[in-house]
């Protein structure tokens, strides 16, 4: 809690603003714990992704920032270290630089909220690379990529552009020559876009970003964090949020590949990295050794068990009870395999939360089992889309009332698939 002169503090903070701000005060400074660099801007455009502050005028978010800074609760050296994020940029040899944990991280954690520097509509994105035919160093010299890129860094702050120029590219990888600086912005841009906000056009798919802190984190195919949209496709942030316990001095990885590809062999998914940024993944399970052996083998069972589920699911109004049974067996299996072993990505959780309160409902198992997997998939869903959103919303209604049979099933099904 707060210490006596941080409260006297907060109260003629509260004071200044008028008591109906008291909640506004603590937002704000919850946010500047996490990421003490933050400016009045964007402090605004982050409440206005939650229901309780998006009338929060801009003016009034300036006066709360300028008065909680003056008031000295996010400035003293002895906060500092409290405000730090939980990570730091490391050099790890060979790997290069990475994201290297400071202290322990919780699943479910949200190590990071940043808004991206250059945004690509999908649109672009989807038009280059088919051009391209999906070919890396041809997306990188695309007269239609560079103009793009080269507008882009037009637009950014001096120190933007600094830190854009900073990043790693793969052109080298590819034999591609980017030393005048028109090729060299495009390239910067493919190597280090990331989704960002759904499309307006197209919402099933996602615009491209680059974000600086974002673009630092290496990739492994035994992640153990990830990075998604939090927010609308017109205002809203990348988050890296962790998908398991993270222990201090542990590096902080993302996976670069597709989550469907995640289970696809060693082989395949060094294909994919050496098509896509010219090196062939050699994280700790692509290595030989004892822990590829093990992922290999738990990749099988998940495609397995994922099988056992999905033909149980896709026939539930017909299937009989003993197969019903067997396929909540299944779940219940792949579920303690995700969790336990750090493979409990939250799109993965997500669609097993979804089959396993579909299997739990048509079981008529118990109405505290069938909530287990439906806050399974909520959970999953705040963590991917964010407390805010309107799927999360949905899922936490569902959580709460859970369906009684397969009629209010099929019901409930069509309402979540008209927000995604």
């Amino acid at each position: 809690g707060l210490r006596f002169v941080e409260f006297c503090a907060l109260a003629a903070l509260v004071q200044l603003l008028g008591a109906m701000d008291e909640t506004l005060v603590r937002q704000i400074r919850d946010l500047l714990l996490a990421d003490p660099d933050l400016g009045y801007r964007a402090v605004h455009l982050r409440l206005k992704n939650e229901p309780e502050f998006e009338g929060t005028s801009l003016k009034k978010v300036q006066t709360a920032l300028q008065a909680i800074r003056s008031g000295g609760l996010a400035d003293d050296k002895s906060k500092q270290k409290q405000h730090r994020p939980p990570w730091e940029v490391t050099d790890f040899g060979a790997k290069g630089r990475g994201i290297r944990a400071l202290e322990a991280i919780s699943r479910g954690t949200i190590i990071l909220r940043e808004r991206p520097i250059m945004t690509m509509r999908f649109e672009m994105a989807r038009d280059i690379m088919a051009s391209c035919n999906d070919d890396m160093a041809r997306q990188m010299t695309s007269g239609l990529s560079i103009e793009f890129a080269t507008g882009e860094y037009g637009k950014l702050s001096g120190t933007d552009q600094a830190g854009f120029l900073e990043l790693y590219d793969c052109a080298a990888l590819f034999g591609v020559d980017v030393s005048s600086q028109p090729g060299m912005f495009s390239a910067k841009f493919w190597s280090n876009g990331v989704p960002g906000p759904p499309s307006a056009s197209f919402p099933e798919e996602d615009d491209t970003v680059v974000c600086l802190k974002v673009a630092r984190f290496n990739s492994s195919c035994k992640p153990n964090a990830i990075y998604t949209w939090h927010g609308s496709a017109k205002s809203g942030e990348v988050c890296i949020v962790a998908t398991a316990d993270i222990s201090p001095d542990e590096e902080i990885c993302v996976c670069y590949l597709p989550s469907d590809l995640l289970t696809d062999s060693t082989d395949e998914r060094q294909a994919w990295t050496r098509e896509t940024f010219g090196f062939s993944c050699q994280c700790q399970v692509c290595s030989p050794g004892p822990a590829a052996v093990l992922f290999e083998e738990h990749c099988s069972e998940r495609r397995r068990l994922s099988e056992e589920i999905k033909k149980v699911v896709v026939n539930l109004c017909t299937a009989p009870a003993e197969a019903i049974a067997s396929g909540l067996r299944a779940a219940e299996s792949l579920l303690e395999l995700l969790l336990a072993n750090g493979y409990g990505t939250p799109a993965k959780l997500r669609v097993l939360g979804w089959e396993g309160y579909n299997l739990s409902v048509a079981g008529k198992s118990p109405e505290e089992e069938v909530q287990r997997w439906a806050r399974l998939r909520h959970e999953a869903i705040v963590h991917e889309k964010g407390e805010a959103s309107d799927e999360a919303k949905m899922a936490a209604t569902i959580a709460g009332k859970p369906a009684r049979n397969l009629g209010d099933l099929q019901r409930q099904d069509v309402q979540m698939r008209k927000l995604r």
